[in-house]
């Protein structure tokens, strides 16, 4: 089954770590089946792994963060717009600086 050498650095490496080179084997087929074979590929051809359900509490919260990312965007949105108008304001009043444009903005 083995050569000798590997046989060997296996058979220690398991009694080093207390198991059983039984167990370990039993463990490797069951890992070989369950990849159908993948595992011997290496990491770029393993098979993905699957989703970890979430907590519903862990999702609901995920949710509310991204509700309130979203509301102080908009509110972002909203007081860059007003200082762009009392901007504005003040250039129509003053007129604008002197090195710069007016500012436009996009329609």
């Amino acid at each position: 089954m083995f050569q000798s050498p590997s046989r060997k650095r296996f058979k220690t490496l398991c009694r080093e770590q207390g198991l059983q080179s039984r167990q370990v084997l039993d463990q490797l087929v069951d890992l070989y089946v369950a990849s159908q074979g993948a595992v011997l590929h290496g990491p770029g051809h393993s098979i993905p792994p699957s989703p970890v359900p979430l907590p519903e509490e862990t999702t609901s919260e995920l949710i509310e963060r991204i509700e309130r990312l979203e509301c102080d965007d908009r509110e972002f949105v909203h007081a860059f717009e007003v200082l762009i108008h009392r901007v504005e304001a003040l250039e129509s009043r003053i007129g604008p600086p002197s090195d710069e444009p007016k500012h436009k903005p996009k329609p």
